[in-house]
This record gives C-alpha cells, sequence and structure tokens, in this order.
C-alpha cells in the first residue's frame, strides 16, 4: 500500500500546540501564513490500522479504568525484538504517561537532592528541567562539532566531569537534536564510564525508529548484562506514529529492584493509565511496520531535499545532515552577524515576522546552542520548498 505523505493537513482550530499555539510562543503580531517548524511532532495523518483501533474501542460505550494486559507487553516485546534487535522480557517493562515524565521521575527516584546528573549537550531542553526543577545539579558535557556539524563525545572530557556526586547519565539517542545515531563503538565507550562510576543510566530513544541509510540504532543497555542492570531505556510510539497527544510510552528496566522502586514512585502519583493510550500504541507496534517503511524512505528524502537546498541556495547558513530523527540543526551564527542580530530571540523574531518561520531557538538546548535553530522536517515537501524560498528572499 502506498501512502500520502504529500497530503497537506490543516491542523489550525484543534488545539494543536505547533499550529494553535505559535501567537502564545513567538508572538501575537505573526504574518497570516506563519509555517510551523518547531515542536517535535509531524503534520502527517495517522496510520490507518491505529485509527481502525481506536474506532473499534469506541464501539464500546465505557471509557472507565483500565490497565494494560499481557498482551500489551507483549506487543511491546515483540517490537522492541523486531526494530530494535534487543530481546527484552515482558516482566521488565512498565508503562509511563510519556518520556518526559519519566525522566522526572527517575530523577527523583534513583538521586538526592545536590546529587549530579551528566549529560551531553546540546540538548533536549526537558534534560536538564527534570534535573534542575528537582534540586539536583545538571552537568553539561559539550559534544565536540567539526566543519560539517557532525557531532563527536571527547570522553576524556566527559569523565573529567564526574565525581562522587554523580550519580546518574542522562543520555539522548538518537540525539536530538542534532540527530547523531551513535555507533556501537561509542556506545561501548559510554558504557564502561557507566560501569566504571558505578553510574545510573536514563536513555531516551525515542527516536530510535528513525534511522536513515548507513545507520542503525543500537541500545546501550543491550550491550550487556551489567549495563542492563543499571539502566532505563525509554521508547515510545508517539513520535513515530505520530499520538504524542495520547501520552504512551514503555520503559524497559531489567534491575527488578530498579523496577521496583520506580513502580513505587508511579504509585505514589496515582497514575491510573489510558484507555485509549494502551489501544493506539498496541495497534501501532503490531499493525504499522509497512506504514512506518514507507515514512522513513519519505522522511530521508525531505532531509536530503533540504540540506540541499540549503547547500545550493542559502551559504550564509550551514545545516547537519541527519543520522536519525526528523530534526534538522541549522547554523544561524554568520545570518545573524550579517544583520545584526545578537541573541536567539532576534534571529527568531526576525525569522517568524519577515519569512513566517517558527522554529525552535537552539539555545534552549543548552549555551552550546546559541546562534543555532531547530528545523523540523516531518512535512508535505512542498512546504519544505517554500521554507527555502522564503528564506532565499531574506
Amino acid at each position: 500500500m502506498a501512502f500520502d505523505f504529500d497530503q497537506p493537513i490543516n491542523r489550525y482550530h484543534t488545539n494543536c500546540i505547533k499550529w494553535d499555539h505559535m501567537p502564545e510562543v513567538f508572538g501575537p503580531d505573526l504574518p497570516d501564513d506563519p509555517l510551523a517548524l518547531w515542536i517535535a511532532d509531524m503534520d502527517f495523518a495517522v496510520a490507518p490500522p491505529i485509527v481502525e483501533a481506536m474506532q473499534k474501542r469506541l464501539d464500546h460505550p465505557v471509557f472507565g479504568y483500565t490497565f494494560p494486559g499481557p498482551e500489551y507487553f507483549q506487543t511491546c516485546v515483540d517490537y522492541i525484538d523486531r526494530h530494535y534487535h534487543w530481546q527484552v522480557k515482558s516482566d521488565w517493562l512498565t508503562f509511563c504517561p510519556g518520556i518526559v515524565p519519566a525522566l522526572n521521575m527517575a530523577v527523583l527516584t534513583f538521586t538526592q537532592p545536590g546529587d549530579k546528573v551528566l549529560s551531553l549537550t546540546p540538548v533536549y531542553g526537558p534534560f536538564k528541567a527534570a534535573v534542575e526543577s528537582h534540586g539536583r545539579t545538571f552537568v553539561s558535557c559539550a559534544l565536540d562539532l567539526d566543519d560539517q556539524l557532525h557531532a563527536s563525545i571527547d570522553f576524556d572530557k566527559l569523565e573529567s566531569l564526574i565525581d562522587d556526586s554523580c550519580k546518574l547519565l542522562m543520555l539522548c539517542s538518537p540525539h536530538n537534536p542534532l540527530g547523531r545515531v551513535w555507533t556501537q563503538d561509542e556506545l561501548s565507550r559510554l558504557g564502561e564510564i557507566v560501569l566504571k562510576h558505578d553510574l545510573y543510566l536514563v536513555s531516551d530513544e525515542i527516536h530510535a525508529d528513525f534511522i536513515y541509510s548507513g545507520h542503525r540504532h543500537t541500545a546501550l543497555a543491550s550491550l550487556s548484562p551489567d549495563l542492563a542492570a543499571r539502566s532505563i531505556t525509554c521508547y515510545a510510539p508517539s513520535k513515530t506514529f505520530n499520538i504524542a497527544g495520547l501520552a504512551a510510552s514503555i520503559l524497559v528496566i531489567p534491575n527488578q529492584e530498579m523496577r521496583q522502586a520506580f513502580e513505587d514512585f508511579k504509585g505514589r502519583m496515582r497514575y491510573s493509565g489510558n484507555l485509549f493510550a494502551y489501544t493506539a500504541m498496541q495497534a501501532a507496534w503490531s499493525a504499522c511496520d509497512d506504514w512506518l517503511a514507507e515514512l522513513l524512505v519519505y522522511l530521508e528524502g525531505n532531509r536530503n531535499f533540504l540540506h540541499q537546498g540549503i547547500q545550493d541556495r542559502l551559504p550564509q547558513l550551514k545545516a547537519t545532515k541527519p543520522e536519525g530523527t526528523y530534526l534538522m540543526w541549522v547554523d544561524f551564527r554568520d545570518f545573524a552577524a550579517e544583520r545584526g542580530h545578537k541573541t536567539d530571540q532576534e534571529i527568531s523574531d526576525f525569522l517568524v515576522r519577515q519569512a513566517g518561520l517558527a522554529l525552535n531557538q537552539g539555545s534552549s538546548y543548552g549555551l552550546e546552542g546559541q546562534g543555532f535553530m531547530r528545523v523540523n522536517f516531518a512535512c508535505p515537501r512542498a512546504r519544505l520548498a517554500e521554507v527555502l524560498d522564503r528564506l532565499a528572499k531574506l
């Protein structure tokens, strides 16, 4: 079956954060036709099997308290094996209403006030927020960028930042916003550091399905039983299948004591589960592989189109060619210098008001992001052509 990812979908007036919330985020005086290329959800229709499963469940007229049954967890086990090549057990799994809540719960469960949590930056903003909002200290290890904006890890620098108060490594894999798919060698080095310094590991692998030609995702915790015993690995169908509004994620916690500690904390939060999240997640992970395969081909084409267009038409910009995710990290520093812009806010205001382009500010991912913007290319390709046209006119 061929799916039409070129079909434009009007998301206005659906309480959509990405489109309807732009005035609150970017200011009220926006152009008539702004393009939302910021928050990381896709502008594609949900896969048909998910809609069918939701409609079938709607035929039953009661939507009461619920729980995920054995079939649900077996679906998760099978999907993780099929797509991530990691054989996990169903009793290692726990449901959580999203990965960001899971990050916060993990910090509160496995660290104490004043402890340090380490991460590779620039990185997804809620990592730092999950640490600092609970009285812990966020320790940033800046990634190295070469002339092509390809990121690498300085392992000596990383290890030099670890002391006795550092308790947890928070990893983004594949990396948001830089689009790196970490190699097995890189992950092995990280694993050695985790074990050497007796750290807990929380690995956010929400983008693990978005892997482009020549690359392969590896779960860090899958590399050894010792690493698995110190780890929480976070997966979700929300990005892949465009169901972020249903708040669903699954955590792999092989260590029984860690899993019980996490479950105890989650229990104190009195979270009872989401019937439609379970329904959609089970359909996504059992019946949508064909849709996903076509999506990845389309997104890789989008990546190539946008990256080549920036190279050919916008010499004042430089962009990553992401190995994974549907997010492109674009260097606007020369562009800003030509126009006298000194802050990300000034760059953002100029882009949204002069070109109608709503992008994520790089500094929200850490100090290393100053002068960069993150572009979401999970949209019909014609929109990306419009983006390039608008930038070329500035």
